[in-house]
């Protein structure tokens, strides 16, 4: 059997990248075939820089890992270790891979949200009598779905085989606005275990003290004063990764970072602060102290907070979430005894999905 899977996996982002490896992976339990489909958005040909990146790819088994430590370069090397992936494929030629693939399966990341669509990740290329069309915990991500692509998401989904979903929020808009029934279930993160995720980290060079360890993909600075003040009483150093270039001035910054070395740093810091979805179930899965700003404000037109929600559905984790209204407390450990039960039933419940989809 062999399975193809579409999913973002190019835009070396440190939860892309990991979700990713992390589908692909548990595929490869029901299939005896998975390959990532190296497809890009508005990617109608094949550049010359995509050729030049499987170079230095073939490069980087030859030289030593310090031979080019930039952020691009942990994340080639990943790719290139980690992500069994097909050659370039552009737009016009993903019809050719109904006579490749037995199943192809998209999902997960947020690939169905409307504000990028693109319904090559809802295998609109694809004819089901002869590949079987799976989707695996894809996100709408958005509360709602506009009008105006209704038509869009009803005449790619109406065919699927089987459908999963990551939010009970997008199940709800699936069954409302189409009549589309779909199972929720886990980030496919989540359905490797710690250990799995340990023998794949990597120490940053030079790395050594206690530590905080932040993960912010929001410009704001809602958390500074809070993060700081948590820092003196705590005797520990700040690092980490923050789109915001000012915030240099307070965490001392691992901008040549790539996922092995998130992988390391979540695992191995006190307390994690983040406002990231898989920056918050990294640190479930090593069983870390952690706090999770909310990213986007009520009223924000691309309020992406229903993947925290769901979150907190699985794990009852909602004493974990700040805002602005919200400040950080002192509150009691995190019974992580609970939290595994939880995880193993709903491990369970994907793992089911799965079976049913694949075999």
């Amino acid at each position: 059997m062999k399975a193809g899977v579409i999913t973002w996996h190019h835009h070396h982002n440190l939860g892309g990248s990991l979700q990713a490896y992390a589908i692909s992976t548990i595929l490869t339990q029901y299939c005896d075939d998975v390959k990532i489909i190296n497809y890009k958005t508005n990617n109608n040909d094949v550049s010359e820089f995509d050729g030049l990146k499987c170079m230095i790819g073939r490069i980087m088994q030859i030289f030593p890992y310090n031979f080019l430590p930039t952020r691009r370069y942990h994340y080639l090397r990943f790719d290139r270790k980690y992500l069994n992936l097909t050659e370039f494929v552009p737009k016009s030629e993903l019809s050719g891979l109904n006579c490749k693939f037995d199943i192809i399966v998209c999902g997960s990341d947020q690939i169905w949200a409307p504000n990028v669509l693109d319904t090559s990740y809802m295998l609109d290329f694809i004819d089901n009598k002869k590949v079987r069309k799976v989707a695996y915990a894809p996100s709408i991500g958005l509360e709602k779905i506009p009008e105006h692509l209704h038509d869009s998401y009803k005449s790619c989904l109406c065919d699927f085989d089987y459908i999963s979903i990551r939010e009970e929020a997008g199940k709800v808009l699936l069954k409302d606005n189409f009549n589309i029934e779909s199972t929720v279930v886990l980030d496919p993160t989540l359905l490797l275990s710690k250990e799995h995720y340990e023998k794949m980290e990597n120490k940053p060079t030079g790395f050594v003290g206690k530590y905080i360890f932040c993960y912010f993909l929001n410009k704001n600075h809602d958390y500074r004063e809070q993060i700081y003040q948590y820092a003196m009483e705590h005797k520990l150093k700040v690092v980490g990764v923050s789109v915001n270039p000012a915030d240099s001035d307070w965490i001392e910054t691992l901008d040549g970072m790539g996922p092995l070395e998130f992988l390391w740093l979540i695992h191995h810091a006190e307390v994690v602060f983040t406002d990231s979805y898989h920056g918050t179930i990294f640190s479930l899965l090593f069983e870390k102290e952690f706090f999770t700003f909310e990213r986007f404000g009520i009223d924000d037109p691309i309020n992406q907070n229903s993947r925290i929600y769901q979150l907190d559905r699985w794990f009852n984790i909602s004493d974990r979430f700040l805002n602005k209204h919200k400040l950080i407390d002192e509150c009691k450990r995190i019974d992580y005894h609970d939290i595994e039960k939880k995880l193993e039933d709903a491990r369970i419940l994907s793992h089911s999905y799965l079976e049913r989809a694949l075999l």
